[in-house]
């Protein structure tokens, strides 16, 4: 459990996918024909590696770096598009408008972004190879709990309400009878080789 304090946009928020794989494309620098008017001499393409195509239709994903914060320090997550959604709402297009041919600048965090920071929430996150082999301090989230019932039990300042008794006295004393294992095993064995 950990609140989010900031949201890292040194490398943007979204990025530009394929709409057919939903993987990202590579923004490509073509120089153009001597014939073209074109005044800075190179035009701009975009091309997906998995589906090999040149300029695919594209769709903006949300890809938001977080730096987290709980009892024992700092950390930071990376979400991506599906999970992004689940806290914000909205889908990654309406933020960012209709896409054009060319790099938009990124510019300031949407007003929706920016509400999350100060928010708790339940993160499992993966420790990916990158992690622990090469020390990767951003690990990225799997799923995210918003169930504030359940966020409330990893909370250490929450005080349970149980009023059920948690001594443990073993059934020996309790004067309930034991169950005889070998026997129960026996019997198990027998009717599996009767049928």
């Amino acid at each position: 459990m950990c609140t989010i304090s900031a949201i890292d946009c040194d490398m943007g928020w979204y990025y530009l996918s394929c709409k057919v794989c939903s993987k990202k494309v590579i923004h490509v620098l073509n120089e153009n024909s001597d014939d073209e008017d074109d005044d800075s001499g190179f035009t701009q393409s975009f091309y997906c590696v998995k589906c090999k195509v040149n300029n695919p239709k594209l769709v903006p994903r949300y890809k938001l770096h977080m730096i987290v914060r709980d009892n024992t320090g700092n950390s930071k997550l990376m979400l991506f598009d599906n999970l992004a959604f689940q806290l914000i709402n909205l889908p990654c297009l309406e933020l960012v408008g209709p896409i054009c041919e060319e790099i938009q600048e990124l510019g300031d965090l949407p007003l929706p972004i920016t509400n999350l920071v100060g928010q708790t929430y339940l993160f499992k996150v993966v420790i990916e190879k990158d992690n622990y082999l090469y020390k990767h301090d951003t690990y990225k989230v799997e799923k995210i709990i918003t169930n504030k019932e359940v966020i409330s039990e990893f909370d250490p300042n929450y005080v349970s309400t149980r009023t059920e008794s948690l001594d443990l006295t073993p059934l020996k004393r309790r004067g309930l009878s034991l169950i005889n294992l070998e026997e129960v095993v026996d019997q198990n064995s027998i009717l599996a080789v009767k049928t």
